[in-house]
C-alpha cells in the first residue's frame, strides 16, 4: 500500500496538487497547517484522504488527531504541537506508552525525520510550504517492516 504523508503547506496548494498528481497514492495523510489549501486540491475519490488540524488551522473542522489501522499497523496522526514535537519526541512517546502504536505521523517541526524507538516508528515528512516542498512516501505490507522514502518536488 502506497501512502503519501505531508504537512505544513502554509498556502502552497500548488505543491500539494503536484505531489498528488506525481505520486498517485492509495492513501493520503495531511498532518495540519494548511487546511485552507485543500479547497483548491482535487483528491480523486479512489484515494483515502485523512487529515488533522495544526496550530495554524484556526477554527478548523478537522480533528486534532486520528488513529487508523492499515495493513495490520496501528497508525497515529497528529500535527505535533499538542505533544511538544518541536522540543523532541517525549510527548509522543508518552502517548505511545498509553496507546500501543506502530507508526506515529506528525508535522509542526518542518524537518523530515524518521526514528524508531521501542518498536514504534516516528515520522515527520517535513514541510510542503516555504519553498521546502518535502513529503514522505510510505509503503506498508502485512507482516513487513515499514518502508519510508523522503521526497522533494
Amino acid at each position: 500500500m502506497k501512502i503519501c504523508v505531508c504537512a505544513d503547506s502554509h498556502g502552497n496548494a500548488k505543491a500539494l496538487q503536484e505531489m498528488l498528481d506525481r505520486e498517485r497514492p492509495e492513501v493520503l495523510f495531511f498532518l495540519g497547517d494548511g487546511e485552507r489549501d485543500w479547497k483548491w486540491i482535487t483528491v480523486p475519490r479512489e484515494i483515502m484522504f485523512l487529515a488533522v488540524c495544526g496550530n495554524c488551522d484556526l477554527a478548523s473542522a478537522w480533528p486534532a488527531s486520528e488513529r487508523i489501522e492499515l495493513c495490520g499497523k496501528k497508525i497515529f496522526l497528529t500535527h505535533g504541537h499538542l505533544y511538544g514535537a518541536k522540543s523532541g519526541l517525549y510527548g509522543l512517546e508518552r502517548y505511545v506508552e498509553e496507546h500501543p502504536t506502530d507508526l506515529v505521523l506528525y508535522g509542526h517541526t518542518h524537518h523530515p525525520d524518521w526514528q524508531n524507538d521501542g518498536g514504534c516508528d516516528y515520522l515527520c515528512p517535513g514541510s510542503m510550504g516555504y519553498g521546502e516542498e518535502r513529503y514522505a512516501v510510505i509503503t506498508l505490507r502485512e507482516n513487513q517492516p515499514i518502508d519510508v522514502s523522503f521526497r522533494r518536488l
